[in-house]
């Protein structure tokens, strides 16, 4: 059992005027969450054994506080940008742990890795540069940097700085009419969660994951090329490949001597491609039928940190396919589809287990749909025709998967049956 009995906001605001040659936009955020989760776990036995059981409360607060200025201006036949920002994030949070006697009463146990209070602050700018070089090529050219510091309040460590380049370069070219290309080079920045700085155990599977102070954000290169490719009356298609080179790639790590959490593993690489297309029936003579069809593969590599061999990032999804048909009937106010999705995902290697985790993987929907029915449009569904099940699999090890036998195999198989929705939309 989990309660959540919390609140939110958020604030924003811009305000945009002339100033000098160009113009200057201002923009304000702030958001602030609090989540007091308490969650209960208890295992009863039927051979009359005493329960066995785990409560956790965690009251946390998160803010985000955003500064930004945007002012462009026209210069060199092209266009200028620059932006400067300060951004502020902090997680403040009060962890209790307690286990279920033989008596049936929760007695508290030491968690102090549950509580602490993580704050950063982090200031970025960005220059960017856009112009045509031709009538069939454009350049757009953004440099910078962030600059950070990272640090657990209430911890003996002393705040981390981070100074990190970032930028890109973009170049889209239209060779003939019809056709469209864009080759793109980019230094990015990723993101880290604050909880991961804490104690957050997982009920459901025992699973401890222990705190890391010395989470740091992964960086990465990117290169991305995408052609595209318009056939008017028969639809369009677009072809994305890419590849990455990520440094510092989140994963889960050895802690202590036999501990584990969310860390930082050196590199990591991927690459893959997408394709998304539409195809139009009404030159065949099927009048208002299109397909929309995405396929997907994405391939992926980091060495384990217990083996030194090479595999897959955790709960990665590496192929994926969605089909959507969609016929509007000519001459009616009716519609009729239907869609289709596939996608498989590597499983999540952690230290003393690996498990796989997913729904489907087969997933097929059917629907009828009135488009003014007194002015409002009514679609009646049903999904999950092909009986998509919810699987879990895991194989658990006394302590690290690399040097003790396993302990136990899961397999759950679970009916998650027809689904029927009945959806009204309009304007009132």
């Amino acid at each position: 059992e989990q309660d959540l009995d919390g609140w939110y906001y958020d604030v924003n605001a811009h305000y945009e005027f002339a100033l000098g040659p160009g113009r200057l936009k201002l923009i304000g955020v702030r958001h602030f969450d609090h989540e007091p989760t308490i969650t209960r776990q208890v295992t009863s036995f039927d051979s009359g054994a005493p329960d066995e059981g785990v409560r956790l409360v965690r009251d946390a607060r998160i803010g985000e506080t955003i500064l930004r200025s945007e002012y462009g201006w026209k210069l060199w036949g092209g266009d200028f940008s620059w932006s400067l920002e300060r951004a502020f994030n902090s997680l403040d949070q009060r962890g209790q742990l307690f286990e279920l006697s033989p008596e049936g009463e929760f007695e508290e146990v030491d968690f102090p890795g549950g509580s602490g209070e993580v704050q950063e602050t982090r200031y970025e700018s960005i220059l960017t540069y856009s112009r045509a070089l031709s009538p069939k090529l454009d350049l757009q050219v953004a440099g910078g940097a962030e600059i950070s510091e990272l640090e657990r309040v209430d911890g003996d460590l002393p705040p981390r700085k981070f100074f990190r380049p970032k930028g890109s370069i973009n170049l889209g070219w239209r060779p003939s009419a019809g056709w469209e290309a864009s080759l793109k080079f980019r230094r990015k920045v990723g993101q880290i969660s604050f909880y991961d700085f804490l104690d957050q155990p997982n009920l459901q599977q025992d699973r401890e994951n222990q705190g890391n102070p010395d989470l740091v954000p992964p960086q990465s290169w990117e290169l991305e090329g995408e052609i595209g490719r318009d056939f008017g009356e028969w639809g369009k298609t677009r072809l994305r490949a890419f590849h990455y080179w990520i440094e510092d790639i989140i994963d889960v790590i050895p802690i202590g001597e036999n501990g584990q959490g969310v860390g930082n593993l050196p590199k990591s690489t991927e690459w893959g491609f997408e394709s998304v297309s539409t195809i139009n029936f009404d030159p065949i003579g099927w009048k208002g039928a299109k397909i929309d069809l995405t396929v997907g593969y994405d391939k992926t590599s980091v060495r384990d940190p217990l083996t030194g061999e090479k595999r897959a990032i955790s709960g990665n999804q590496n192929f994926w396919t969605d089909v959507t048909l969609r016929h509007d009937i000519p001459g009616t106010d009716f519609a009729w589809g239907g869609n289709f999705n596939y996608s498989k995902i590597a499983p999540y290697t952690r230290l003393t287990e690996v498990f796989r985790s997913w729904e489907g993987p087969n997933w097929l929907s059917l629907y009828v749909e009135h488009k003014d029915l007194m002015g409002l449009v009514v679609r009646a569904q049903v999904s999950n025709i092909l009986n998509a099940r919810h699987r879990q699999t895991r194989t658990v090890y006394e302590g690290y998967r690399d040097r003790t036998p396993i302990s136990f195999l899961q397999d759950n198989n679970q009916l998650i049956g027809p689904i029927f929705s009945l959806r009204v939309t309009g304007t009132f």
